[in-house]
């Protein structure tokens, strides 16, 4: 599989840095104040954010800047198959645990006998969340992290639950942290530290309503490119939310755009 390749100038990579600690610290700050949770032009101001847009449907964005990653249009997402097991297994997931026996499928050839997950170019990974709780409670968590399969290409997504509403004007802090967590978190290793950019898609969730927000340190304009899409309610009938799972379940299964990032070689 074609890659990034890591970059022997270490300025860009160095710049990338600076950025991204220099807005970690910034978002530390906020979040400590306890009453930041919605980000006004001044906060992304000092978070060195520039926030477009990007279509939920089609990943389409609104700006010139670098891809990170797309919702799956491929067959296997379409299928009756798949889509009814997504389904099922989604109201399962409420019920009970998956059973230690289906386990038997990770590395059965068969389609049919393979998670969604295990078609896709992605993995889970273990062991790394993002959250911000107190003795009040949680206020945002991620449920799970995804990263692009064998470490093929610094590209990482999370599945972010957040206690307060999303609002389709202002980006919440939360969303803003993430990026930059799992962004840092990708610079600390050690096959990955030389890369110029490390998307963050995140599937940001309060209550039932979804959007996705992309992001990633672009150190040539000094700032953090996010992009936002509009808000999709859940809170809709059968026929409307089983659309909008689906639709969530591409963007999960996605493909990662690296032929766009800067140290791509094919």
């Amino acid at each position: 599989m074609s890659h990034p390749t890591q970059i022997e100038n270490p300025e860009p990579v160095q710049a990338l840095k600076t950025l991204i600690f220099g807005s970690g610290r910034v978002a530390l700050t906020l979040r400590d104040k306890k009453k930041t949770t919605y980000l006004d032009l001044n906060d992304l101001a000092l978070l060195k954010v520039q926030c477009t847009e990007i279509d939920f449907d089609s990943g389409t964005l609104k700006d010139e800047g670098y891809k990170s990653a797309i919702p799956a249009l491929g067959e296997y997402i379409c299928s009756n198959w798949h889509t009814a097991r997504f389904l099922g297994d989604f109201y399962l997931g409420w019920l009970e645990p998956i059973p230690e026996e289906d386990m038997s499928t990770v590395n059965d050839p068969d389609p049919s006998n393979q998670s969604l997950l295990q078609l896709s170019p992605w993995e889970v990974l273990k062991g790394v969340h993002c959250q911000n709780l107190d003795s009040r409670g949680i206020y945002w968590r991620t449920v799970f992290c995804l990263k692009h399969y064998g470490n093929s290409g610094p590209h990482f997504m999370c599945f972010l639950a957040n206690e307060h509403p999303l609002k389709g004007d202002q980006l919440l802090l939360s969303e803003i942290f993430c990026i930059i967590r799992m962004t840092l978190f990708n610079m600390k290793k050690g096959e990955s530290h030389n890369y110029q950019i490390a998307p963050v898609t995140v599937v940001s969730v309060s209550g039932q309503h979804v959007r996705i927000v992309q992001g990633y340190g672009d150190s040539s304009k000094d700032c953090i490119v996010v992009r936002k899409s509009r808000i999709i309610s859940l809170h809709e009938n059968d026929e409307l939310n089983s659309e909008g799972f689906i639709r969530i379940a591409c963007w999960l299964l996605g493909d990662p755009c690296i032929k766009s990032w800067p140290d791509y070689n094919d």
